[in-house]
């Protein structure tokens, strides 16, 4: 959802898209999945996992999904890095389960 700002590591992670080049480039370690992982951590309470694809070809297997149960708010600026690197994109329709488990995960916070 747009609101009125993002997650600073987001925002973060805006600014690297918006000046990729297509060329490999070290990555700042708190951009890496572990550091973004390790930020999302306040935002999770209950999640969703489940074993998919990436959705864009070649649809390599062996990808587990995050889905969390309450959207982030991001910035209209940042949301437009990303839709305009197409980072995120899908190439293909929702698939069926077959018969892949989904997990629910985390816990309510007062």
């Amino acid at each position: 959802d747009q609101g009125p700002t993002s997650p600073q590591w987001l925002s973060d992670l805006a600014l690297v898209a918006d000046d990729a080049t297509g060329e490999p480039q070290p990555l700042d370690p708190s951009l890496m999945f572990t550091g973004i992982a390790r930020n999302l951590v306040p935002f999770m309470g209950i999640h969703y996992t489940y074993q998919g694809s990436i959705t864009h070809p070649p649809c390599t297997t062996g990808v587990t999904w995050l889905v969390l149960k309450h959207r982030l708010t991001v910035t209209s600026d940042d949301l437009k890095v990303f839709q305009d690197r197409h980072i995120g994109g899908n190439a293909r329709e929702v698939q069926p389960m077959m018969g892949r488990k989904l997990a629910v995960a985390g816990t309510m916070q007062k």
